[in-house]
């Protein structure tokens, strides 16, 4: 699994050593504002709201287009009989129309819980790991309001964890995911 993971990642990552920007900024950093949607915990139907999860998200653009970036996540509720969770989510975003006043989006990331993920032992550290993959739309407001390069985005999102070691599986959706970026 581990090998096929790398060979991947090089495989995408394999085009960037040519890719220059134009249009775009290199860096972007954003603040985002999350409710995720349990589905299914542990191969059973749950169904029920998770804690309300703020990120913090750096992204480096290689081209107008292609970025790698790096979100740390972290809940800022604990509801009765959840655990507040912290994670580390690298990935990979394509974003089109760069510059105009609406950008399409998709992107895919690689969700690490390095605290509080979902567990058969209702242990507050257990860790885990997943994939996650999801598509938005970012709005140019810098261009109404005369900031460049500032958006705010609307993001879906499809999750679903492994469930290693003594933490469950969970598979989950983010309906509702609105952030502010800028880019400099």
């Amino acid at each position: 699994m581990k090998k096929n993971f790398l060979f991947l990642f090089s495989i995408l990552l394999a085009p960037l050593s040519m890719a220059s920007p134009t249009n775009t900024p290199r860096m972007g950093f954003g603040i985002d504002m999350s409710q995720p949607y349990i589905v299914s915990t542990g191969g059973s139907g749950t169904h029920q709201r998770a804690n309300l999860n703020v990120g913090i998200d750096y992204r480096y653009f290689f081209n107008d287009g292609l970025s790698v970036g790096l979100r740390y996540g972290f809940d800022v509720e604990k509801q009765a009989g959840s655990v507040r969770e912290m994670s580390l989510a690298p990935g990979i975003q394509y974003q089109w129309f760069q510059g105009r006043s609406w950008m399409p989006y998709i992107r895919a990331d690689a969700p690490i819980t390095i605290h509080g993920a979902a567990s058969s032992t209702a242990s507050s550290g257990q860790k885990d790991a997943g994939l996650a993959t999801g598509a938005g739309l970012a709005w140019n407001i810098g261009n109404q309001i005369g900031i460049n390069h500032l958006l705010l985005r609307y993001d879906f999102t499809i999750e679903y964890m492994f469930g290693l070691g003594n933490a469950l599986n969970m598979f989950s959706f983010e309906f509702f995911k609105f952030g502010l970026d800028y880019r400099f």
